[in-house]
């Protein structure tokens, strides 16, 4: 019982903060931020693709260094682990 009252009491006060006019003020603030969407610039558009292609540049170029290492870290590991039981 005592926590529906505290709820109850909560939304209360909650719904006192939240007016009509701010309601209103809200919607309005959300209205102009969806319409003032500007298109980017040309130059904004072509340093990002040619930012998107360096990425995917690197990344094609780092598969083939991280994949060998990786199989040599997991060689040297089964490596440690097969000396120490031969001790």
């Amino acid at each position: 019982m005592e926590k529906q009252s505290k709820v109850r009491a909560a939304m209360a006060k909650a719904g006192a903060v939240v007016t009509a006019k701010r309601a209103a003020f809200g919607g309005a603030l959300l209205m102009a931020a969806s319409s003032a969407n500007a298109a980017l610039p040309e130059v904004a558009t072509q340093a990002f693709s040619t930012l998107a292609s360096y990425v995917t540049e690197m990344l094609t170029s780092t598969w083939g260094i991280a994949v060998p290492m990786t199989v040599g870290f997991i060689g040297i590991k089964l490596f440690k682990k097969g000396a120490n039981k031969a001790t």
